[in-house]
């Protein structure tokens, strides 16, 4: 899971200089090897900077500055991507999430959501699918109550991300 965090330009009242300041943090989940990060809309929304910290194994958290590479607010998702190559010309060694489906998931199944919503680090919300709708292209969506409204992968029992919590429309 990565952990997102937004900067917006604000000018510095005493000395009129534009200085970057925190606007918020949310969660996004490492999609390929390439540095796409997944993460929900409204987390990168009015931005004019995002970094994605991501931890390793052994537990050394490590930030990357991020370029927003498209979004869709409909759905409140969006798409960052970090640079998978450092300056030192060292690869990343990024581990994408297993993708799973959610054709299958029965309402009253037990769902776990990973994130850092609200600022909070590496958090598991417990709930079950509370209902389903089409969410187009052949494929059912599930609703997860007792979870947040930030973004998380939704796993199955064999581990797989099978979806993403959102906000609510506002």
């Amino acid at each position: 899971v990565a952990y997102i965090s937004t900067f917006v330009e604000r000018t510095d009242r005493l000395t009129m200089n534009a200085i970057e300041v925190p606007a918020g943090t949310g969660s996004g989940i490492v999609w390929d090897p390439a540095g796409h990060v997944v993460t929900n809309y409204h987390v990168i929304r009015g931005a004019n900077a995002a970094t994605v910290a991501l931890t390793s194994a052994d537990g050394r958290t490590s930030r990357y500055g991020a370029t927003l590479v498209g979004f869709n607010p409909d759905k409140d998702v969006a798409v960052l991507k970090i640079d998978p190559v450092l300056k030192n010309g060292t690869s990343l060694n990024l581990q994408p999430v297993d993708l799973g489906t959610s054709t299958g998931l029965k309402v009253g199944q037990s769902a776990l959501a990973i994130g850092n919503p609200f600022g909070l680090d590496h958090t598991r919300t417990t709930g079950v699918i509370s209902g389903e709708r089409d969410c187009g292209e052949g494929e059912a969506c599930g609703k997860v109550a007792g979870g947040s409204s930030c973004f998380h992968p939704t796993l199955s029992r064999n581990v797989t991300t099978t979806g993403v919590t959102s906000a609510p429309p506002t």
